[in-house]
């Protein structure tokens, strides 16, 4: 159990550091944390490929702000010893504007080679109040 703990703390800390400045802002670091398949679905409801995902995240202007998004509520679901199912709200600040992006967000992480890699990203956005 307190072995499960650890890989869910770190699972969490992976999850934030994808919200840093410094991981957004580099090719390496972005390349070395999404697996070589990965998919993410993004708010805009377009799907991308690990080669687009990093492209996007490098293209973003808002990359290198500090603290990119506030992420709540993260919890941790175990689909198998190896695999974990991350879901929270996130909520991002826009220069210009006194409202907050806000969406729900899930990314499953696998482990292979005893590294965790994002495999699957979903960010889904929300209007209005929150249920979850």
């Amino acid at each position: 159990m307190k072995a499960r703990a650890k890989e869910a703390a770190m699972l969490k800390r992976l999850e934030m550091r994808l919200q840093l400045p410094s991981v957004r802002t580099s090719r390496p670091q972005l390349e070395a944390m999404l697996a070589d398949d990965c998919t993410e679905f993004a708010s805009s409801g377009v799907a991308l490929n690990k080669r687009q995902t990093i492209a996007a995240i490098l293209a973003d202007p808002a990359a290198g702000q500090p603290r990119y998004a506030a992420l709540q509520n993260l919890k941790v679901i175990w689909l198998a010893p190896d695999t974990a199912l991350l879901t929270y709200r996130s909520s991002k600040s826009q220069s210009g504007n006194a409202r907050a992006v806000r969406a729900l967000r899930c990314s499953v992480w696998q482990k292979a080679d005893g590294r965790w890699q994002l495999l699957f990203h979903q960010g889904t956005p929300v209007f209005g109040r929150s249920p979850a």
